[in-house]
């Protein structure tokens, strides 16, 4: 008998061992959870509704770890994570969204496209470093370098020259 308890204990220590290894899976399917997954929820009706708080509620968490995401529901009402230092709104400037660097000389912050210095391909004044008009063109013209002017300016095709 004491044999048979022995080897229960040791085969329920051996599952546990197991068990602790493998991520937890949520889902329908009874799929098992991707290998590299601690938590893997599956679902094509239903999506997961993180803690939803106040942002008096939010600051009020003890010790918040890094990462630890919540819903702040008044306020600038949004998902927030804490960083390590401080509460973050998740697609604020500098929060880990809405403004990003399109290559050299690029900027988008928001929907506003800028130019990081005067000597970019383009920018929101200047065309390979060259002045650009005020003139806009009209159906079917296209911007060609005015000698005369030093600007881009539109012109009709077929009339183009470099003189300007």
């Amino acid at each position: 008998m004491k044999k048979l308890l022995l080897l229960t204990k040791f085969l329920l220590a051996g599952a546990l061992a197991t068990l602790a290894q493998q991520g937890v899976g949520i889902n329908t399917t009874g799929s098992q959870p991707h290998a590299s997954a601690m938590l893997d929820i599956n679902s094509t009706t239903k999506g997961l509704l993180i803690s939803r708080m106040t942002a008096a509620q939010r600051s009020a968490i003890s010790s918040p770890a890094t990462g630890l995401q919540v819903f702040q529901t008044d306020g600038t009402a949004g998902f927030y994570y804490y960083n390590g230092n401080a509460w973050v709104q998740l697609g604020a400037a500098g929060g880990g969204g809405g403004s990003y660097s399109a290559g050299t000389g690029i900027d988008v912050t928001g929907s506003i496209i800028s130019a990081k210095n005067t000597t970019a391909l383009w920018n929101a004044n200047q065309l390979q470093g060259k002045d650009i008009s005020t003139t806009s063109p009209l159906n079917g013209q296209v911007m060609t370098y005015s000698l005369a002017t030093n600007k881009w300016v539109p012109a009709t095709p077929g009339s183009v020259n470099s003189s300007g």
